[in-house]
């Protein structure tokens, strides 16, 4: 069983545990550092932010950020960025996690998702490609590592809205 466990001052050590070795394999995750920061109570600086640990019977598993805006004609929408770690990818957590994701997102109000993903990340990019999110555009040289500039994939899906 594969649960989402909201990240806050009593647990913001156990996201840096999983997040590290994420973001040694796969550098490109622009997770804010805000999150990273166990001394610093975590704040939603934003309405519909939140940032969850991927755990999978208690063990910790990967990561999702969920970041959203107050601005009325954007607090339809979030970025996200998502982790799982090296040894439990490719047995379908990415997907259950960004599912989980979704569903706090439409109780948010939320209806569009987006995702900047490296051109090498081919296993992001899978993750959102096969979970229904489609490339909308290429964005210039979004990360930097080393003094080097890498261009990423702008990927969106407008989740469907349910009928009250």
């Amino acid at each position: 069983m594969l649960s989402l466990i909201e990240v806050n001052e009593q647990n913001a050590n156990q996201l840096i545990d999983v997040y590290q070795p994420i973001h040694e394999e796969t550098w490109m995750l622009g997770l804010e550092s805000h999150w990273l920061n166990p001394c610093k109570p975590v704040q939603h600086h934003r309405s519909r932010t939140a940032c969850f640990i991927a755990a999978k019977e208690k063990q910790a598993i990967g990561f999702i950020a969920i970041q959203g805006h107050s601005a009325p004609e954007i607090k339809h929408l979030a970025s996200l960025s998502i982790g799982v770690l090296k040894q439990f990818r490719g047995n379908g957590y990415g997907k259950m996690i960004l599912e989980k994701a979704e569903q706090w997102a439409h109780v948010h109000d939320i209806f569009r998702l987006e995702a900047c993903v490296g051109y090498e990340n081919r296993a992001a990019l899978l993750l959102f490609g096969t979970s229904g999110y489609g490339v909308e555009g290429i964005r210039k040289e979004t990360f930097q590592r080393d003094g080097a500039m890498v261009d990423a994939f702008y990927m969106a899906k407008c989740l469907k809205r349910i009928e009250e």
